[in-house]
């Protein structure tokens, strides 16, 4: 398996990687606040609906053309 040339540029920029990132960061948030918190400030279907979404937009946004970035 070979990486592309800008890989750290594709990590940091790219939509399906944000979407990725955002989308795990909602999957664990309701864990993480109920441990520091000790109850659910927010419902948790609210960050199961915004990680669905955001998986669902991490590979539309794949189809999205982006500008290329200087490797």
């Amino acid at each position: 398996m070979k990486l592309v040339d800008n890989w750290r540029q594709v990590a940091l920029r790219s939509h399906s990687m944000r979407a990725f990132y955002l989308g795990m960061i909602a999957l664990w948030a309701p864990e993480l606040l109920y441990r520091l918190l000790g109850y659910d400030p927010v419902a948790p279907w609210v960050f199961f609906a915004l990680a669905n979404i955001l998986f669902v937009y991490g590979p539309l946004g794949r189809l999205v053309k982006q500008p290329k970035v200087s490797g």
